[in-house]
């Protein structure tokens, strides 16, 4: 299964789905193993490639445009190299951790509302007391989320 695929079936959060985020990091680790050397050679290949663009973009050069041009180069690279660094780190995003699963086991609170009432305002704030209380605490917001 490619990655764009199991991306794409990977079930939005609902409170019917909620409990197959669990597995998310592990279906996509799945999917992602067989990627993954790739994806490190190439991070390798692009970070030793950036390195030659660096010395002549950041060297003691007098030639502006040729600095210019590696400098230019180096940047694209660097994006690049962000890409490759997201893709192989993806499992960690979606991880839902044991102590995240047993605050979803228990009870869950639900806010429904029109858009810009103060829904999320108020959750966030409360969030933020028990945290700075040293309580756990967990916010979840729903939304819509775009895959590209």
């Amino acid at each position: 299964m490619a990655l764009k695929e199991a991306v794409t079936l990977t079930p939005d959060v609902s409170i019917e789905t909620l409990f197959n985020s669990f597995t998310w990091k592990e279906n996509l680790e799945t999917v992602l193993e067989s990627f993954l050397t790739d994806y490190q050679d190439t991070l390798e290949r692009l970070q030793e490639e950036q390195k030659t663009y660096s010395d002549v973009a950041f060297g003691l050069s007098d030639d502006k445009e040729e600095r210019k041009k590696a400098l230019r180069a180096f940047q694209e690279i660097d994006a690049q190299i962000r890409d490759v660094e997201t893709l192989i780190e993806l499992p960690n995003y979606v991880k839902v951790t044991a102590r995240e699963q047993q605050l979803l086991r228990g009870d869950v609170l639900t806010v429904t509302g029109s858009a810009g009432v103060g829904k999320s305002q108020l959750l966030a704030y409360e969030t933020k007391q028990l945290l700075d209380n040293q309580r756990d605490g967990l916010l979840l917001i729903a939304g819509y989320y775009l895959l590209f």
